[in-house]
């Protein structure tokens, strides 16, 4: 997808960032279409561009102190999933599906929603404290083998398909027996 589309949030993490220009040897990387609209002098600031291999795509993650997700509305982006996958903590705002998957204090933090400011401050918190941004990382990390594993996924469908066949089967019996 294209960085400067509105829903993303660009503007707001160029505004958290800038909030924390103070910060030594601050490195933001973008992935996606690179636009030089983006382009800052400080922070540095890579775009990486379209990663389609996955080893690529899982050296960038890991990399990564904290994966920032400032969209201002997003579904269930598997762009989290990913980074906590490969033990990144994550900070986003409160919108949409990102508090379903991000536990603040747990495995990131959640900004208010369109707050540059408290976006800078959440972030702060993670590269301020490297322990524990690691912690919150292993976290990230075991939280995604435990809840969205494949075989958790399978296990929680396998668990709903029997739970509305013994659900209908009930009230199929009472249906007969009416």
């Amino acid at each position: 997808e294209r960085l400067v589309d509105a829903r993303k949030g660009m503007p707001h993490l160029r505004e958290a960032v800038r909030r924390l220009a103070h910060v030594p040897r601050l490195l933001v990387c973008t992935v996606g279409s690179p636009d030089t609209s983006l382009a800052w002098d400080r922070p540095e600031l890579r775009q990486l561009g379209l990663l389609h291999d996955n080893r690529r795509m899982i050296d960038a993650y890991s990399a990564a102190d904290v994966f920032v997700v400032p969209s201002l509305q997003d579904n269930l982006p598997n762009t989290i999933l990913e980074a906590m996958a490969c033990g990144t903590p994550v900070v986003g705002f409160d919108t949409g599906g990102i508090p379903d998957l991000v536990e603040p204090g747990r495995t990131g933090y959640l900004a208010k929603t369109g707050d540059p400011e408290d976006l800078a401050t959440q972030l702060l918190r993670l590269l301020s404290d490297p322990e524990q941004a690691r912690n919150l990382g292993a976290n990230a990390r075991q939280t995604m083998l435990t809840r969205y594993s494949l075989d958790h996924q399978a296990a929680a469908y396998t668990g709903l398909y029997r739970r509305l066949l013994e659900e209908n089967r009930k009230a199929s019996s009472v249906a007969a027996a009416s």
